[in-house]
């Protein structure tokens, strides 16, 4: 497994962050299983999820993509 690399949070720029991807059982059916994953920083608390992934490393992928995207 490679290592996870995130940016500082864009909030409060701490760098100790918690992730952490789980089975989302919003999805009413077992036949068709969706991930979410979850990035919290915590320092300040903020949180951001994406949800509706048919794979875990999808919903990370997904994750960390948007935890460290930045515009100028």
């Amino acid at each position: 497994m490679s290592k996870i690399k995130l940016k500082p949070c864009p909030f409060c720029g701490g760098d100790d962050c918690l992730i952490s991807v789980a089975k989302n059982y919003h999805w009413k059916t077992e036949s068709n299983p969706r991930y979410e994953a979850s990035i919290t920083c915590l320092y300040c608390d903020v949180k951001i999820t994406e949800l509706g992934f048919a794979t875990s490393s999808e919903a990370l992928d997904a994750a960390v993509a948007t935890w460290n995207r930045r515009i100028n």
